[in-house]
């Protein structure tokens, strides 16, 4: 019962913040990726979930802190419970491909609110992605000399997001891997580095 408490409360702030923008003057910017500091790598991930059919596909691009695409993935997912296991699975997708090239410093960014309080807490030990929770949590805290968790809207999530939709397109037990910018993603890529400027 306090699982699913805790989960009601978190998907309402999630819901508020991603409705607050409408809320504001139409002369306000809508937020944008922006670089890591100097010597950290971000990674941004992204799930996707069909209801209908309990699939899904999760995306994840790594850039380093001249907004260049040092790795992006993608690939698909079967048998999800709901929306935020995509989430989960992606991010631990993304932070296993970050461990795998050795970064030292980085930064996780998600579009979840939920997953963001999940990996800053042990809130979530016994729902149903505890374990994949866990697992991210250890990884974070012993592959890497420095780590942050940090929610970024839709907005600043797009490569990720576009990468989950190729995701879902991929052959079950397939994924896909770019060492470089994505042909399908190379103009949302200049458009956040672009912005990243400004």
């Amino acid at each position: 019962m306090d699982e699913i408490a805790f989960l009601c409360k978190h998907y309402a702030a999630e819901y508020i913040a991603l409705c607050k923008p409408n809320l504001v003057s139409t002369g306000s910017r809508t937020a944008t990726w922006k670089r890591p500091n100097q010597g950290w790598v971000k990674v941004n991930s992204d799930g996707v979930f069909s209801e209908n059919t309990g699939e899904g596909g999760w995306g994840v691009v790594i850039r380093d802190e001249e907004g260049e695409v040092v790795e992006a993935a993608a690939g698909k997912l079967t048998r999800l419970m709901d929306a935020f296991q995509s989430e989960v699975e992606a991010c631990l997708a993304g932070v296993m491909l970050v461990g795998e090239r050795g970064f030292g410093r980085i930064v996780v960014e998600t579009d979840s609110l939920v997953l963001k309080q999940a990996l800053k807490t042990s809130s979530h030990r016994l729902a149903a992605t505890g374990g994949l929770i866990c697992e991210i949590q250890n990884l974070l805290a012993s592959e890497f000399s420095g780590f942050q968790v940090d929610y970024a809207p839709r907005s600043c999530n797009k490569v990720a997001h576009a990468l989950a939709a190729i995701g879902c397109k991929c052959s079950h037990g397939a994924g896909l891997r770019w060492e470089s910018t994505p042909t399908l993603v190379e103009d949302l890529v200049a458009n956040d580095r672009a912005a990243s400027l400004s």
